[in-house]
């Protein structure tokens, strides 16, 4: 059922990576990859719309 798959490479005797190191290891790989593209180079929203979801994430009440 899911939409798509891909391979992870490996080198050695391991054959499989348990799920959160699978995740872990595809997270930072798409981080790389954009970090290398520029992708994290300037902001892309607004200063208000930053300011004012800066706002909204750092004073989330525990009980929301």
């Amino acid at each position: 059922m899911a939409d798509g798959n891909f391979m992870i490479p490996q080198v050695g005797i391991i054959q499989s990576l348990n799920i959160s190191v699978a995740c872990a290891v595809t997270l930072y790989e798409a981080f790389r990859q954009k970090n290398l593209s520029g992708h994290y180079d300037q902001r892309r929203l607004d200063d208000g719309r930053y300011n004012e979801l800066l706002h909204e994430w750092s004073f989330k009440k525990d009980s929301d």
